[in-house]
């Protein structure tokens, strides 16, 4: 308990402050009538002669001394209202309030590190997956010079926590027993031993030591020109959601794959969800925009049970990405950054570059990457924007965020480029 607010302790400051008080004023009578009125006495049974008290008692009723009375009785009175009033304060004020909330932040401080892995011949890595920090894969096209001149193609890069292994990961062709080292467009990852990729029309999946042709989605449905997947999404293996050019959606229940219609033969560049695992409720998004050309813009939500237009994305600009969490609001990345609050799109200032992606771990660590080595952080109060990062040709195309680890790729020339970023 506060020692203010102890009964005991306010009687024993008060009595304190009453004998500081009284010893640091000079009482109101003068000397010469301090000393008509209270004569000292002499000895150690010294009394006062009745002529000497009536005569104390006559001066002590006059005119003169009467002023002096009054002003001694204000005086006193004064001085109990304030040793009340200060009492009372000290016993019964209440601690003062708390700081005002501030927004719950994390450091904008990060450690750079570049890598390139192909020797050109217009290599590029596409997305990037975080499992663990010992644990990262990277995929896309990447043609590395042999002993010989001839290039040797690639399609992936695997981190083991001490360094960067390139990977070929086969692909089969359509109706066909060969295989192929093909460009590999998304890559997604529930854990070490179950790791998904695709070229766009075979689905490929990792079961922690080989991979292996898992679905080519257009054999049995039968239609081989409507797009192949640019992107995962899944929140287990048995939830998975591949969109992708012209309007493409796929579901995968884990048993069966079947094809969501969309409402559009758009591009779906992104895909994003969260599961609210209180309410079991899953919250889809994905950006439907083409790149390079004016068309259709819309922010899709997507369920088992049809598709949506959702949030009111009513701008002439283009969609490229987005992101939320649980407890944040949407962020959308293309032409610009924008964030949903209170019913309507609001623009966050970043340098007017196109951005590619946006990822995030949680509301006060999100990145925005894109053209130029474009590369912005929100730590929950500021963005900041890595100048150090940025290029005079290429463009970040896949983005991971964790909590002290992101990792970009994309393209700088004609070559490939990693850059991983580690919190300080």
């Amino acid at each position: 308990m506060n020692s203010l607010a102890n009964p005991l302790f306010c009687a024993s400051f008060c009595a304190r402050k009453r004998n500081i008080f009284y010893s640091a004023f000079f009482s109101p009578y003068p000397p010469e009538i301090l000393q008509q009125i209270r004569p000292p006495p002499t000895g150690k049974n010294a009394y006062f002669p009745e002529t000497q008290i009536k005569e104390s008692m006559m001066r002590y009723r006059s005119p003169e001394i009467r002023i002096h009375r009054i002003l001694h009785f204000t005086f006193y009175i004064l001085h109990f209202l304030l040793l009340a009033c200060s009492c009372e304060k000290s016993g019964t004020e209440p601690p003062p309030p708390p700081p005002p909330n501030k927004p719950d932040t994390t450091s904008h401080n990060f450690t750079w590190t570049t890598y390139s892995f192909g020797d050109g011949n217009a290599s590029i890595l596409k997305d990037v997956c975080i499992i663990n920090e010992n644990d990262i894969w990277a995929v896309g096209e990447i043609h590395v010079l042999d002993s010989s001149g001839q290039y040797n193609p690639h399609n992936a890069v695997h981190w083991d926590g001490q360094k960067w292994e390139l990977k070929k990961i086969p692909v089969k062709i359509f109706n066909t027993n060969s295989f192929i080292i093909s460009t590999l467009q998304s890559v997604f990852a529930f854990a070490p031993n179950d790791v998904w990729t695709t070229d766009g029309g075979e689905v490929i999946r990792f079961n922690g030591q080989s991979w292996s042709e898992w679905k080519f989605l257009f054999d049995d449905l039968n239609d081989t020109t409507f797009g192949g997947i640019r992107q995962f999404w899944g929140s287990s293996n048995t939830d998975l959601w591949g969109v992708g050019k012209k309007g493409n959606i796929f579901y995968y229940d884990g048993i069966n794959w079947q094809r969501i219609e969309s409402g559009t033969h758009t591009n779906i560049n992104d895909i994003w969800g969260v599961l609210d695992r209180a309410t079991g409720q899953t919250t889809i998004l994905a950006v439907v925009s083409d790149r390079y050309y004016v068309g259709e813009y819309r922010l899709l939500s997507i369920a088992l049970n049809g598709i949506a237009d959702t949030l009111n994305w009513t701008l002439s600009r283009r969609l490229h990405s987005t992101w939320f969490d649980i407890n944040s609001p949407v962020f959308v990345s293309g032409s610009g950054l924008r964030v949903w609050k209170v019913h309507q799109w609001e623009e966050i200032l970043i340098p007017n570059y196109f951005s590619t992606r946006v990822r995030g771990s949680a509301l006060n660590n999100i990145f925005v990457v894109g053209a130029f080595g474009l590369c912005v952080h929100y730590n929950g109060s500021s963005w900041q924007t890595y100048e150090d990062l940025m290029m005079a040709t290429g463009s970040f195309e896949g983005l991971a965020v964790s909590d002290n680890l992101m990792v970009t790729v994309g393209y700088v020339d004609n070559h490939d480029v990693l850059v991983m970023g580690r919190r300080n």
